[in-house]
C-alpha cells in the first residue's frame, strides 16, 4: 500500500512541478554537457554491436522504411542537402509509409539493385499516382537529361529574345546566370 501511495504521489507532483523539473534537467544538460555526452558516448559504445544488429534486422525487414525517411527529410527538413530541390520547391510527400510499401511491392523493388523513387511528373508532389520505382541508374540518366532539355529551353528563349530586344552584354549575363546553379560534376540543377 505505501508503494501506491509514493507512486500517486511522485506522479502528482510531477504534474505539478513538471516545469521546474524540465528546466533543471535542462540546465543540468547545459552545466555539464561535457559529462552528459561522455556517459552518451560511453553508452553508445557499450551496445553499438546490439544496436547495429538491430537497424540492419530493420533494414532487411523493411527495405522501403528507409527510402521513405529520405524522401520525407528531402521535402521537410531545411538542413537536408537535396531540400532545395524539393522541399524549397513546394515538393511535398503525400505517401505514407504504408502505401509506400505498397509502390515497393507492385514495382518489385527487391529484384533491382539500387531501387529509388521517382516522380512521373516532377513538379508534382510525391503521391502514389506520380511515383514508382525505378533502378538507380535509369533514373539518374533521366533526371539528368530532363534537367539538360529545361536548360536548352532556356536558352533558346533567351536566344529568341536576342533577336528582339536585349543587347549582347545582357545574353550573356542572363546565360550565365542559368547555368551558375547547374552542377556537371553532381548532375544536379
Amino acid at each position: 500500500m505505501a508503494r501506491s501511495k509514493r507512486k500517486e504521489y511522485q506522479k502528482k507532483y510531477y504534474q505539478e512541478h513538471k516545469d521546474t523539473m524540465i528546466a533543471a534537467a535542462e540546465k543540468y544538460k547545459k552545466d555539464n554537457r561535457d559529462k552528459v555526452n561522455a556517459k552518451q558516448r560511453q553508452r553508445y559504445h557499450a551496445n553499438k554491436e546490439e544496436n547495429a544488429a538491430y537497424r540492419k534486422e530493420r533494414r532487411d525487414d523493411r527495405p522501403w522504411a528507409h527510402r521513405h525517411y529520405l524522401a520525407v527529410e528531402r521535402c521537410t527538413n531545411p538542413k537536408c542537402a537535396s531540400w532545395k530541390y524539393y522541399g524549397a520547391k513546394g515538393i511535398k510527400m503525400e505517401i505514407t509509409i504504408d502505401e509506400f510499401e505498397i509502390l515497393w511491392i507492385r514495382d518489385n523493388a527487391d529484384s533491382m539493385k539500387r531501387p529509388s523513387i521517382s516522380r512521373s511528373d516532377h513538379n508534382k508532389n510525391y503521391t502514389v499516382e506520380n511515383c514508382c520505382f525505378k533502378e538507380f541508374s535509369e533514373h539518374a540518366r533521366e533526371d539528368l537529361n530532363n534537367r539538360y532539355a529545361a536548360k536548352r529551353r532556356e536558352l533558346e528563349e533567351l536566344d529568341a529574345r536576342l533577336v528582339t530586344e536585349m543587347d549582347t552584354e545582357e545574353i550573356e549575363t542572363e546565360a550565365q546566370q542559368i547555368f551558375s546553379d547547374f552542377d556537371l560534376s553532381r548532375g544536379e540543377a
